[in-house]
């Protein structure tokens, strides 16, 4: 992992699940849109993101069927493998790994991995977990946004959230 997002940037954490399901074409309509809108907005320099390494690599090892098939989610998530910054290791997190949080964050996820990283992009600042309906963590949501104060959103559910938080100029 390189560099850290300026402070006034909103940052999410962006759950491989998003990644996953876009390449295997198994989102709603309105999540792959806000797929290629997150994409915008990091390629616009509005929005920055931490995700898994292993992410990236989803991108990079997806089938040539998987990428003419599902050529506009292909498309939307090179853009964010083109980023240095952003990408965790898979060493990220691991002296969180004995928490009582990683402990319970593990079990929700089902993955210790999972865990360690979403607990390490949370000492960035991270607030905001965007998470495909097949994540583990959208199924938690309430028992994580309770013990951690992550907030859990479908790709288009925090789209809809951030467009009303922002001020308009004037």
């Amino acid at each position: 992992m390189t560099g850290s997002p300026p402070s006034l940037r909103p940052v999410i954490y962006l759950d491989r699940s998003v990644i996953a399901d876009a390449i295997k074409g198994r989102m709603r309509p309105r999540d792959r849109a806000g797929v290629y809108r997150l994409a915008a907005m990091v390629s616009e320099d509005v929005l920055s993101f931490y995700c898994p390494v292993e992410g990236r690599r989803l991108v990079e090892h997806a089938s040539p069927e998987q990428r003419e098939k599902h050529a506009r989610e292909y498309a939307a998530l090179t853009v964010l493998c083109r980023l240095d910054a952003g990408w965790l290791g898979e060493d990220a997190g691991l002296d969180l790994a004995e928490t009582a949080d990683c402990r319970a964050l593990a079990g929700w996820l089902e993955n210790a991995a999972d865990a360690r990283s979403i607990l390490h992009a949370r000492s960035f600042g991270v607030r905001d977990l965007v998470a495909a309906d097949s994540s583990c963590a959208v199924k938690k949501m309430s028992k994580i946004e309770g013990r951690l104060g992550l907030r859990v959103f479908r790709p288009a559910d925090y789209l809809s959230r951030w467009s009303t938080q922002q001020r308009l100029p004037g």
